[in-house]
């Protein structure tokens, strides 16, 4: 039985991220007391979801560095979202086609990276006034179907109904 890939990055004796187990799309922590580069260290599954495997490193298993990793606000603060946002919290929601390729795409891994085939995701777009700003809030594995409802997609309902369904084995019982 294997019990996982580990990771751990020295440079100059100096220690970077210290032994941890190496799991597809977690952070490899810097080490507090190196303060060498600002970033991260990712495994990337190029062709799944599963946690790396020495035999496909480089491979399959790609050791992403990303030197402007998001913003970790300080302990305490937030950000400000004005205005209720879930449509379960009295908020209002609109359903609308992706605002470019890289919203889509970055939907389709959300969703992928937790195994669903069918999600709603939800998404904050053009932060800033920037077009491409764009973060993830929210991967519901159970798409709402109200929402869809009042936007008048039954078209869409019946997708998801029939990929659920025939994902399941149950189409034609």
């Amino acid at each position: 039985m294997s019990t996982g890939l580990y990771f751990s990055l020295t440079a100059d004796g100096n220690v970077i991220v210290r032994t941890m187990v190496c799991r597809n799309l977690a952070r490899l922590l810097l080490d507090r007391g190196y303060r060498g580069f600002v970033g991260d260290f990712v495994f990337v599954d190029s062709q799944g979801v599963d946690d790396p495997v020495y035999t496909g490193l480089g491979t399959r298993w790609l050791l992403i560095y990303n030197d402007d990793p998001p913003p970790v606000l300080p302990k305490g603060a937030l950000w400000d979202i004005s205005g209720r946002m879930n449509l379960s919290a009295g908020g209002t929601m609109v359903l609308e086609a992706p605002g470019s390729d890289a919203a889509f795409t970055l939907a389709r891994r959300a969703a992928r990276v937790l195994g669903l085939r069918v999600a709603a995701v939800d998404m904050f777009t053009d932060i800033g006034g920037d077009p491409d700003g764009i973060r993830v809030i929210e991967v519901n594995s159970n798409p709402s179907i109200r929402l869809l409802e009042q936007s008048s997609r039954e078209d869409l309902i019946l997708k998801i109904w029939h990929h659920t369904f025939s994902a399941m084995g149950l189409l034609g019982v």
